[in-house]
């Protein structure tokens, strides 16, 4: 199986993994979302708050200027200052971000809030470094989903708080105006496969175990997911994102 430089921690994904690809690939479509905006939209600045490895801040770089990249984790900002050197890369805390106020026309915050232990404070930051009428798109697990299918009810142990989509709009309204909430879902291909073997991915994942032990077909079945095998759509009614896998939200500061 494929490797990376990085330990997989259960806190943030990681490209070239193979077991881990599934995961990696649910991540990167929301990034991939996230880039046709910025191009859409003309983002020069934009703050990536929480970017783990680095990968999604680098394919942001493709659509805006500059793109600074911020993670609480030093060996992570290490590697992804080698790793991508288009990036401004630096060791921060989310909840005193080293950003003058108003700095930022955009910020993206990936499979971040679940992780935060002040999420006001979290959300405050966020407000002030971009200023009014800036942008945020904000991604989380939806907890409708997620804790069914990867933990039988139990939230991840990495995580402080998981969201519903009325829950996350909740939180997000006390800084933000909410503009849009959309899902992510399997795509056809990789429905019919989960159909096939009679389970979800989180599920068959969360019951295989040590992928060391995975049989031939899971493995490669991880190991072909791409972002395009997940799709994004934007409900107008909050529960029709119940069995979506993933949220995102669009916000204005």
């Amino acid at each position: 199986m494929g490797g990376h430089p990085l330990a997989l921690t259960g806190e943030r994904t990681l490209p070239g993994v193979d077991s881990e690809n599934y995961w990696f690939r649910r991540h990167e479509i929301a990034y991939e979302t996230c880039a046709a905006a910025a191009s859409r939209d003309g983002w020069d600045s934009v703050l990536d708050a929480g970017c783990g490895e680095g990968y999604g801040a680098d394919r942001m770089a493709d659509a805006a200027a500059r793109v600074i990249a911020l993670d609480v984790d030093p060996a992570t900002i290490a590697h992804a200052r080698r790793a991508y050197p288009r990036l401004i890369a630096a060791q921060a805390n989310l909840v005193a971000l080293p950003l003058a106020t108003g700095s930022c026309d955009a910020a993206v915050s990936l499979q971040v809030i679940e992780h935060q232990w002040d999420v006001a404070a979290y959300l405050d930051e966020l407000a002030r470094v971009l200023g009014p009428g800036g942008a945020l798109w904000c991604a989380t697990p939806n907890r409708l989903t997620f804790a069914d299918d990867a933990g039988g009810g139990r939230a991840h142990p990495c995580h402080t708080v998981e969201f519903a989509a009325a829950e996350l709009v909740e939180v997000l309204s006390t800084r933000f105006t909410v503009e849009a909430v959309g899902g992510v879902w399997a795509g056809s291909r990789l429905a019919a496969a989960e159909a096939e073997c009679g389970a979800a991915m989180p599920r068959l994942l969360a019951d295989a175990g040590d992928p060391a032990t995975w049989p031939v077909w899971l493995t490669a079945l991880v190991a072909g997911v791409t972002a395009q095998d997940f799709t994004v759509a934007w409900p107008e009614a909050l529960a029709d994102l119940d069995d979506s896998l993933d949220l995102l939200a669009v916000c204005r500061a």
